[in-house]
Protein backbone atom coordinates (compact mmCIF):
# COMPACT_ATOMS: atom_id res chain seq x y z
CA UNK A 1 0.00 0.00 0.00
CA UNK A 2 1.33 3.49 -0.80
CA UNK A 3 1.70 4.26 2.98
CA UNK A 4 4.27 1.26 3.25
CA UNK A 5 6.32 1.84 0.55
CA UNK A 6 6.27 6.21 1.94
CA UNK A 7 8.01 4.59 4.88
CA UNK A 8 10.70 2.34 3.15
CA UNK A 9 11.28 5.30 0.90
CA UNK A 10 13.68 4.37 -1.87
CA UNK A 11 15.50 1.57 0.95
CA UNK A 12 13.24 -1.04 1.08
CA UNK A 13 12.14 -3.77 -1.83
CA UNK A 14 8.60 -3.92 -2.26
CA UNK A 15 6.73 -6.80 -3.53
CA UNK A 16 3.16 -7.06 -5.66
CA UNK A 17 0.62 -8.38 -2.98
CA UNK A 18 -0.49 -11.80 -3.20
CA UNK A 19 2.21 -13.00 -5.69
CA UNK A 20 4.35 -15.39 -3.49
CA UNK A 21 6.16 -16.00 -6.33
CA UNK A 22 7.57 -12.26 -6.95
CA UNK A 23 7.66 -12.29 -3.20
CA UNK A 24 10.29 -15.58 -3.91
CA UNK A 25 12.24 -13.61 -6.67
CA UNK A 26 12.86 -10.38 -4.14
CA UNK A 27 13.89 -12.38 -1.21
CA UNK A 28 15.72 -14.48 -3.37
CA UNK A 29 17.79 -11.71 -5.10
CA UNK A 30 18.77 -10.29 -1.59
CA UNK A 31 20.11 -13.48 -0.35
CA UNK A 32 22.46 -13.75 -3.38
CA UNK A 33 23.16 -10.19 -3.01
CA UNK A 34 24.28 -9.13 0.41
CA UNK A 35 25.39 -5.68 -1.21
CA UNK A 36 21.79 -4.71 -1.82
CA UNK A 37 20.64 -5.60 1.43
CA UNK A 38 23.76 -3.62 3.01
CA UNK A 39 23.66 -0.68 0.71
CA UNK A 40 19.67 -0.43 1.39
CA UNK A 41 20.29 -0.74 5.19
CA UNK A 42 22.28 2.39 5.45
CA UNK A 43 19.48 4.21 3.03
CA UNK A 44 17.05 3.20 5.39
CA UNK A 45 18.75 4.12 8.69
CA UNK A 46 19.22 7.81 7.19
CA UNK A 47 15.84 8.38 6.28
CA UNK A 48 14.48 6.83 9.51
CA UNK A 49 16.91 9.34 11.23
CA UNK A 50 15.88 12.47 9.34
CA UNK A 51 11.96 12.19 9.14
CA UNK A 52 11.11 9.43 12.64
CA UNK A 53 13.85 10.41 15.04
CA UNK A 54 13.11 11.79 18.22
CA UNK A 55 15.23 15.30 17.37
CA UNK A 56 12.63 15.49 14.44
CA UNK A 57 9.59 14.67 16.13
CA UNK A 58 9.89 17.04 18.93
CA UNK A 59 10.74 20.02 16.78
CA UNK A 60 7.73 19.04 14.29
CA UNK A 61 5.85 19.73 17.48
CA UNK A 62 6.99 22.75 18.61
CA UNK A 63 6.59 24.27 15.23
CA UNK A 64 2.89 23.07 15.37
CA UNK A 65 2.05 24.50 18.66
CA UNK A 66 4.06 27.90 17.94
CA UNK A 67 2.11 28.37 14.73
CA UNK A 68 -1.68 27.61 16.72
CA UNK A 69 -0.42 30.26 19.25
CA UNK A 70 -0.46 32.92 16.41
Amino acid sequence: IPENKEVIDHSGIAFRVGDAENLTEKLTELLNHPEIVQTRAKLAQGFMKAHYSWETIVEKTENLYKSLML
